[in-house]
């Protein structure tokens, strides 16, 4: 199995299976520190993972990339959550605050009908 880097790196140029794998030279800008960013993250790095992914020009990356990147994240959430003896998700109601992935989705790959909101630290789970 590959490690997170090296699936960040590699991923399929398209649906059809191919085994040619390339980075986009504009996602390289966002992956390289976002990986390292999720490296060091901890219970508190909610607020700085939504600033640095708000910095991040996500209508020039490729949805495949977007992919990885929502993936990469979501890993890094369940893993530290369940470190710290919380449950691995905890999405909440309709009407609740979002959760920092929830945010973060939000940004990422946006719907036209539900903008990003902002997040609290205080807020964070």
């Amino acid at each position: 199995m590959l490690d997170h880097s090296t699936q960040v790196q590699r991923h399929p140029l398209s649906e059809r299976g191919d085994d040619a794998y390339m980075t986009p030279p504009c996602a390289t800008a966002a992956l390289e520190p976002l990986m390292a960013l999720l490296e060091k993250s901890n219970m508190q790095s909610g607020k700085a993972l939504i600033d640095f992914i708000r910095t991040q020009n996500w209508h020039v990356i490729d949805p495949e990339t977007k992919l990885v990147v929502l993936h990469e994240i979501n890993s890094a959430i369940v893993k530290l959550r369940t470190r710290n003896g919380m449950s691995p998700l905890d999405d909440g109601l309709p009407g609740d605050r979002s959760t920092v992935f929830q945010t973060i989705r939000l940004i990422v790959v946006p719907f036209e009908e539900k903008p990003a909101h902002s997040f609290s630290a205080k807020q964070e789970r």
